[in-house]
C-alpha cells in the first residue's frame, strides 16, 4: 500500500507500533475535514481501531476508542459522542446488539455500522439495529467525510 510501519520495544514498558500510509482523498461533495466531530470507535481489533482513530483524528475529528460492546455502552452513557462507529462482528455483545442497547438506554448519537463484508444479511442486521448506515472495511477518509460530514 506504500506505506510504513515501526516498531518500538522497551523491556517492561511495551511495544508501540506506527503505521503510516498514503492517504489520497477523492473527490467528494461534503466538507473536507470533521473539525469538532465527536466520534467514538467500537472495534475488537487493535489496528482496526488505531486506523479508524487516526483516520478520523486526522480529518479534525476528536475521536475516542472502546475495544468491546460492553465498555461501547458504558463510555456512550457518559460521553458526548455525536457519532459511534461500531464494528458488526465483536465477542460478547456485536455491534448490532450494542446498537440496540444503546437506543433502549437513551444514547441519542449517530450510529454507524463498520464491517468487512457486504453480505445483504450482515447489512440488514445492522440497519435493524438502529444504525444509519454502514460503512466497509478497510475505511478510507473520503467515505468518512461523505458519511459523517
Amino acid at each position: 500500500m506504500g506505506g510504513t510501519i515501526e516498531v518500538t520495544s522497551a523491556l517492561g514498558a511495551g511495544t508501540t507500533f506506527t503505521v503510516s500510509l498514503p492517504l489520497p482523498l477523492d473527490t467528494h461533495e461534503g466538507p473536507d475535514d470533521l473539525n469538532g466531530l465527536r466520534v467514538l470507535v467500537v472495534d475488537d481489533g487493535d489496528v482496526n481501531r488505531m486506523v479508524a482513530v487516526g483516520l478520523l483524528q486526522m480529518l479534525g475529528a476528536t475521536a475516542d476508542a472502546a475495544a468491546s460492546g460492553e465498555e461501547a455502552l458504558g463510555q456512550a452513557l457518559i460521553g458526548d459522542y455525536d457519532v459511534v462507529l461500531l464494528d458488526h462482528v465483536m465477542p460478547g455483545m456485536d455491534g448490532p446488539a450494542t446498537a440496540r442497547s444503546m437506543r433502549n438506554a437513551g444514547v441519542e448519537a449517530r450510529l454507524v455500522g463498520l464491517t468487512g463484508t457486504t453480505l445483504p444479511e450482515d447489512l440488514a442486521a445492522c440497519r435493524e439495529a438502529g444504525m444509519e448506515t454502514v460503512l466497509s472495511k478497510p475505511l478510507r477518509p473520503e467515505d468518512l467525510l461523505v458519511t459523517f460530514g
